[in-house]
């Protein structure tokens, strides 16, 4: 199985894909506040272990979360240089690598286990503005096809013997290099983004057509809002 892009929705049957969707974004944004607002690393390894034990009911397998692996381990490895070198308060750096931690993987489940229609149905549901979460939607949908584009056009700047430089000692270089892929990446954009509103316009897409749709609640869902509670009260008694 190849690894998943960070974009990419994972087709199963597990327990984290038949949670409502709406119930998703409350535990997202609800999780999001309760590792930011908290500062007690006890609390955060708890949060951890529940994240970890949400990721095992995913069903989705190691190998394909590569990517992702591979991403993070960067991240907390870069994180942590940062903390030895600039000698700061070590359970302070720790406290904050295992909430980025948390926030990450927390987020890459809600984007594996949520369809683009799900997610704006649920927005439409919680009174979000039609245009902003159409926007949404479409912008992750179209994440896909931006970088297959962007590789596309580096691929045709090199055939032309154009090189791409990336130095973080030098970055107006790094800039100038990449101005000619730049460019045609956001008329190549900006062309594809007019005629999906075109085709949006022609269509009729409106609110109307996505409020008629029931998102059911079911057991599994008052499970995850039980816990959450049950967060909540320890986030406020301790």
């Amino acid at each position: 199985m190849s690894s998943l892009k960070i974009y990419e929705y994972y087709n199963s049957n597990s327990v984290m894909h038949k949670i409502n969707p709406i119930v998703k974004i409350i535990w997202l944004a609800v999780f999001s506040v309760l590792i930011l607002a908290s500062n007690n690393l006890y609390y955060i390894i708890a949060l951890l272990i529940i994240t970890l034990m949400a990721q095992t009911l995913t069903k989705i397998p190691i190998r394909a979360l590569k990517q992702y692996i591979a991403y993070l381990f960067f991240f907390l490895i870069l994180s942590f240089v940062l903390i030895v070198i600039t000698r700061e308060n070590f359970i302070i750096g720790i406290l904050f690598l295992l909430k980025v931690s948390i926030l990450i993987i927390s987020a890459v489940q809600f984007t594996l286990t949520t369809t683009q229609k799900e997610l704006l149905v649920s927005l439409i549901k919680l009174k979000v503005p039609y245009s902003f979460a159409f926007t949404l939607t479409i912008a992750l949908r179209f994440l896909p096809t931006i970088v297959k584009e962007a590789k596309e056009v580096m691929d045709a700047q090199r055939t032309r013997a154009h090189k791409l430089i990336f130095n973080i000692l030098k970055p107006a270089m790094s800039v100038r290099s990449y101005i000619p892929v730049i460019i045609p990446l956001f008329i190549i954009i900006f062309n594809r983004s007019f005629e999906l509103s075109l085709a949006a316009e022609t269509r009729g897409f409106t609110a109307k057509i996505y409020e008629k749709q029931k998102l059911k609640f079911s057991f599994i869902d008052f499970c995850v809002l039980l816990i959450l509670a049950c967060l909540l009260f320890l986030f406020f008694r301790f």
